[in-house]
């Protein structure tokens, strides 16, 4: 039996708004800062102990002394997958003096992340939130979102969205 065809029109309209509105949601861009979107500026970076899919464990707190660039991805998300050229580039190019960027999965498979890496060549350090609770904790939406953190362990930049270079090394700078 064929449902009429207003009825299939409805359910997809209704479907094309859901994608939409959920698409809107997690991925639109937004540098604002503004209370409740995250670690204020000039706050302490909330501690956290995370592992990456071969079991090496990585703390923030073992991070100080040293700039930090914690990004918050998936590797089913366009926009983070974009950026991750751009991050691997300037790894390389700061690693030298200091700079670490820590990129946090939110809780994906072990292959999945495994594929993504070796694919686009990431030699930077990849950790699973599969808790959710640091996500939670930096209040990340969207995705991708990026915090940096200076060798006190203070916030000193919050970027939302996919990074551009210019932004990148503005920030980087704020950092070393």
């Amino acid at each position: 039996m064929r449902y009429p065809t207003w009825k299939r029109l409805t359910s997809a309209t209704f479907l094309t708004l859901l994608a939409g509105w959920f698409l809107y949601v997690l991925l639109w861009p937004n540098q604002s800062t503004a209370a409740g979107t995250g670690i204020p500026i000039g706050q302490a970076a909330p501690d956290f102990e995370l592992q990456t899919v071969d079991g090496q464990v990585y703390r923030l707190s073992d991070l100080k002394g040293k700039p930090v660039m914690l990004n918050f991805f998936a590797t089913w998300c366009p926009p983070c997958r974009a950026e991750m050229p751009l991050l691997e580039e300037t790894y390389k190019e700061y690693k030298d003096q200091g700079f670490v960027i820590v990129a946090i999965n939110l809780n994906e498979a072990d292959v999945a992340i495994t594929s993504f890496q070796q694919k686009l060549g990431l030699t930077f350090p990849i950790v699973v939130d599969k808790s959710d609770a640091v996500s939670r904790a930096y209040d990340i939406v969207p995705l991708p979102t990026s915090y940096f953190v200076d060798k006190n362990g203070i916030v000193q930049g919050l970027y939302k969205g996919e990074i551009r270079k210019p932004q990148l090394l503005e920030l980087i700078k704020k950092i070393l």
